[in-house]
């Protein structure tokens, strides 16, 4: 379910944190677009039924700068109650050349980062950005997930959303730590090369918010 919770972004005037002085962003139309609370929000119910995954359309037009990584049309969110991972099922056109895409988008560079301050412009934090170490995981959640992930994998691609993409589109699943429930992230890809080029930090300009009741 996606959520349009768009807003105007308007430059404020200096603001005062304890003793020091935040002076806002000057917004050209790059920073706004980079801006997080001028995005949309796609909201991702925790511990629902696999029947209802989140699905999030148009990556082409969302990514900043420009399309960087091409093919990749859609992605699938599911996250489970028991353990703070999301599955996220990618969705690319079908052709043979998509493969390093698809390489990198189930890679160590691609996952979810924390937004910090949804009125300034995102840039890559490392300390923000979700793994299976910054959230400390165990080794009996991670135990539970390599156990059902199959399962949770089959169940995601015979839902209703699944099965509509995979008539028309190639699909792979990959996992990423999530941030903790009600708290926004970034879709970002932290750096990486395709065809030879690198690929600079890329940013999927939706808001992505786990929530714990369903909405």
């Amino acid at each position: 379910m996606v959520v349009a919770l768009a807003s105007a972004c308007a430059p404020a005037g200096t603001a005062y944190l304890g003793n020091r002085i935040v002076t806002p962003p000057t917004l050209t139309p790059a920073s706004q677009a980079l801006t997080p609370s001028n995005w949309n929000t796609t909201t991702v119910p925790i511990g629902s039924s696999t029947d209802g995954v989140t699905s999030l359309h148009f990556i082409q037009r969302l990514q900043i700068p420009t399309a960087q990584i091409p093919f990749i049309t859609a992605m699938t969110f599911f996250a489970p109650k028991d353990i703070p991972l999301v599955l996220i099922g990618l969705y690319y056109e079908r052709s043979d050349k998509s493969r390093e895409a698809r390489d990198l988008l189930t890679g160590g560079a691609f996952g979810l980062q924390q937004i910090t301050d949804p009125d300034w412009p995102l840039t890559y934090q490392p300390d923000q950005f979700k793994t299976v170490q910054s959230e400390k995981l165990t080794s009996d959640q991670l135990g539970w997930f390599s156990s059902h992930r199959v399962e949770l994998v089959q169940a995601m691609k015979s839902s209703a959303r699944g099965s509509a993409l995979s008539a028309h589109y190639d699909c792979d699943f990959t996992s990423r730590a999530r941030t903790a429930a009600n708290t926004p992230a970034a879709l970002v890809v932290a750096g990486g090369s395709y065809g030879g080029a690198k690929v600079p930090f890329t940013v999927i300009t939706q808001r992505i918010v786990f929530s714990a009741s369903l909405p």
